[in-house]
């Protein structure tokens, strides 16, 4: 839906008396957001946390706990794998479905990247001979090139 004001007054007195023409992408001036104005004024706030990040900065946090009659400090990140490993060892099935899976995508993670590593990884810059070498065999080429 396109609206067209008047042709006959294509002069718009809130831009100063500058020609301005209503069409495609140019919608008309009093109906054009206010600078400030939100088109969506209900909607997110600015600053306002999706679910992952916010678990993901609580696990990130450090907490100090007793471990052999010390205080250490540590991520709640490292507790909640540690007590995970603890009860599937002590025979929590769920626990060690929760690890097996979790074991599963690191390692699923972990060959991907190495995929993704492996053409740039067998990468050797040459040493100085092998880089002579290479000059010389161009140097040659050119020179045939130019000769002929």
């Amino acid at each position: 839906m396109v609206h067209i004001e008047d042709d006959n007054d294509p002069v718009s007195p809130e831009n100063g008396g500058a020609l301005y023409r209503v069409g495609n992408k140019r919608p008309p001036k009093h109906s054009q957001w206010q600078q400030g104005e939100s088109g969506n004024a209900r909607g997110r706030p600015r600053g306002s946390l999706n679910l992952a990040t916010r678990v993901l900065r609580e696990l990130r946090k450090r907490v100090v706990v007793t471990r052999g009659g010390r205080q250490v400090k540590i991520g709640k990140l490292e507790i909640f794998i540690s007590q995970l490993v603890d009860n599937s060892i002590k025979g929590d099935t769920k626990s060690a479905v929760i690890l097996l899976n979790l074991c599963r995508e690191v390692d699923a993670v972990a060959q991907s990247k190495s995929a993704h590593d492996a053409p740039t990884s067998g990468f050797v810059i040459p040493d100085r001979e092998n880089l002579k070498f290479i000059a010389d065999r161009l140097t040659r080429l050119t020179d045939t090139e130019d000769g002929e």
